[in-house]
């Protein structure tokens, strides 16, 4: 998909798919079911775009290179069991250059499990999925 030629609509839609795509990649990086090689995480370098931070659950502010690096030595860490598990997707808002969604995330396996809700912005990006994040917001689910 080339970014340039998405309209509100595409990017929504683009957006949304790629909430469940890269939490499927992540899912499968953190429990060690892919491979620990370039190749293998270049989908989340990709995705986690120029400029890419993020708040995590405890408030703390995290920029691009720390999620990346922080990810990057993660791989396996927590368990063949580990799922993500993301629901009520739902954009909020989208213009022509950015994208709103919103979502939940449940991680379960057998060394932690939670829930957290997220707000996302994304872009359009000459990427496989067309956009890429520019910014998470995660809260604590009750």
């Amino acid at each position: 998909m080339i970014a340039q030629d998405m309209d509100v609509k595409a990017l929504s839609a683009a957006a949304a798919r790629d909430v469940v795509v890269l939490h499927r990649v992540f899912e499968a990086w953190l429990s060690g079911h892919a491979p620990n090689c370039p190749e293998s995480f270049k989908p989340i370098e990709e995705a986690l775009g120029p400029g890419f931070s993020m708040v995590i659950p405890d408030g703390t502010l995290v920029p691009r290179d720390a999620v990346i690096a922080r990810l990057a030595a993660s791989h396996g860490v927590r368990g063949s069991d580990f799922r993500i598990l993301v629901e009520e997707v739902t954009p909020v808002a989208t213009t022509e250059t950015l994208a709103a969604v919103r979502y939940i995330e449940r991680q379960s396996g057998s060394v932690k499990s939670d829930a957290r809700r997220s707000l996302a912005l994304l872009v359009p990006a000459p990427t496989e999925t067309g956009v890429a994040w520019r910014f998470v917001q995660e809260t604590w689910c009750a």
